[in-house]
């Protein structure tokens, strides 16, 4: 799993630790943030132009996003790249239902 490219897109509060944490275990990260990635990209890490890059190029993506409508935009952003190579691993606080709606979005 180490060889492969782990995407990480939100790095707020609860994002930029986990990607630091991902980071320290060795694994190659791709991140973006909206509100400044540069910033709190964890050292080491690839810095994205965009979701739309960190989908295309990671095999596993992780959303840490801070509202259910930010994650439903950024869930649809992502359908729309029509990709099938990537694993999305939502670690955001939306409930049951969103996570249901956008596991319908995403199939």
């Amino acid at each position: 799993m180490k060889d492969k490219l782990f995407g990480f897109i939100g790095l707020g509060n609860m994002g930029q630790p986990m990607a630091q944490h991902i980071a320290r275990k060795g694994y190659h990260l791709l991140v973006h943030d909206i509100a400044g990635t540069r910033e709190r990209a964890p050292e080491n890490s690839l810095i994205a132009a965009s979701n739309a890059e960190v989908v295309k190029r990671a095999q596993v993506v992780a959303l840490s996003l801070p509202t259910v409508e930010v994650n439903q935009l950024v869930v649809q952003e992502i359908a729309k790249l029509q990709t099938d190579v990537c694993t999305i691993v939502d670690t955001c606080t939306i409930g049951p239902a969103a996570a249901a709606e956008n596991a319908q979005v995403l199939t």
